[in-house]
């Protein structure tokens, strides 16, 4: 069943598996783009797989939502000259990155745990999954909230400071690609800090294969081989942590 709902004001997602016993829950966490078809698309996958799967859109309501409309994509896989749509993502991610942004993603992020957590259909565990500006909003949630049970990162970046990741109290699952080097150049102090606090962690990295490897709407970057075997891991973990 799909429905749209609204979280303390936001709106979003909500996928409920055909099953009579309760499930886990998902908290899906789209890319920079918004809630968009391919989150939705990925929410109704995890439900075919017994997952009760919640996708809010995050940026409703914000500043990012003006940056990185759908005309913002248009211009980007236009052929033509891409500088205005570059100015404007890279506004966007600056703006992503201020306290005052993460605090608000934080608060949001929360609130759909609690929404999860209240569902009947819920068996009391929840997980995160989230792509890109997505990946870093799992690995956030997951020091900000010591109830959850699992989260998956791809291609997320980690809080900063790393010594943050001491609070996390769930085993995370991240992905990345060796071309995407912007993030390869931090797993190793990553992966450094989940060691030295005993956090169970797990990066899979893909040969090559870049940033935003699991969008099949991104002929760009899509790497399905990579992406089915990244979905299929990710299936084997969320069931070892959540059942």
């Amino acid at each position: 069943m799909t429905a749209q709902v609204l979280v303390d004001g936001m709106p979003a997602i909500l996928e409920i598996p055909e099953t009579a016993k309760k499930v886990p829950g998902i908290i899906l966490v789209h890319e920079i783009w918004g809630l968009n078809e391919q989150i939705k698309a990925t929410a109704m996958r995890l439900a075919r797989e017994n997952f009760v799967v919640l996708a809010p859109d995050l940026l409703y309501g914000t500043k990012m939502a003006r940056l990185v409309g759908p005309e913002v994509t248009k211009e980007l896989n236009e052929t033509s000259d891409r500088s205005e749509a570059q100015k404007k993502l890279r506004g966007a991610i600056e703006y992503s990155s201020t306290v005052n942004f993460s605090n608000k993603i934080r608060r949001k992020l929360n609130k759909c745990f609690h929404y999860l957590m209240s569902l009947p259909e819920v068996n009391d565990k929840i997980g995160v999954m989230g792509f890109c500006f997505g990946g870093s909003c799992c690995f956030n949630l997951a020091v900000k909230q010591p109830l959850l049970k699992a989260a998956v990162p791809f291609y997320g970046y980690a809080p900063t400071p790393l010594s943050q990741v001491k609070n996390i109290k769930c085993p995370v699952l991240a992905f990345y690609g060796t071309e995407d080097t912007a993030l390869m150049k931090r797993l190793e102090a990553l992966s450094g800090a989940m060691n030295k606090y005993h956090i169970n962690f797990e990066a899979v990295v893909y040969p090559d294969t870049g940033h935003a490897f699991f969008n099949e709407n991104n002929p760009a970057t899509y790497n399905p081989e990579a992406a089915q075997r990244a979905w299929v891991k990710s299936l084997g973990f969320l069931r070892k942590y959540l059942n």
